[in-house]
């Protein structure tokens, strides 16, 4: 298989990483990483995902904001998913990071992409649709998960899991 063995399944660990999503027209993500120490798949079984996906070493410190000499968008207010879609992608693209442009592409019915932990993405729903989804915690983190767990460093965070408006 491409996507890398889940190692809570492995384990005999139940969690609540697994998501049906039913989804609006212009509905989406902001940019955002996946969980902590988690990476994920998705496979859209209706509708059309627009995907915007950078290389793997930038991180959110490295994100532009709109600048507003290029845009419209009123500062004061916050961005929505389409409003950056509309306003800021344009100013990223042809922007080389580490060397790499971002990725475009649509995910289509019947699609499965497979998105390693820490990428920085963002999603927009062309279509009304739906989709299934897994995070999961693969051989690759490890390392992050023993450190973290012996330093007291985030092992999985909980408190912005609940925070989080797509959870």
């Amino acid at each position: 298989s491409a996507i890398p063995e889940d190692l809570f399944l492995s384990a005999g660990l139940s969690h609540d990483y697994q998501f049906i999503n039913i989804n609006t027209k212009h509905s989406g993500t902001h940019l955002h990483t996946d969980f902590e120490q988690t990476s994920g798949w998705v496979t859209l079984v209706e509708g059309l995902k627009w995907w915007v996906v950078f290389p793997p070493d930038v991180e959110f410190s490295d994100m532009i904001e709109c600048d507003p000499k290029c845009s419209k968008l009123d500062q004061g207010k916050s961005v929505t998913t389409l409003d950056w879609y509309q306003h800021i992608l344009p100013q990223l693209r042809g922007r080389l990071f580490y060397g790499r442009p971002l990725q475009e592409f649509l995910l289509h019915p019947g699609d499965t992409l497979y998105l390693p932990g820490y990428v920085v993405h963002a999603v927009m729903n062309l279509d009304e649709g739906v989709s299934v989804s897994e995070d999961q915690m693969n051989i690759d983190y490890v390392e992050d998960y023993v450190y973290n767990l012996m330093t007291d460093g985030l092992v999985f965070d909980l408190e912005q899991r609940e925070k989080d408006p797509e959870v």
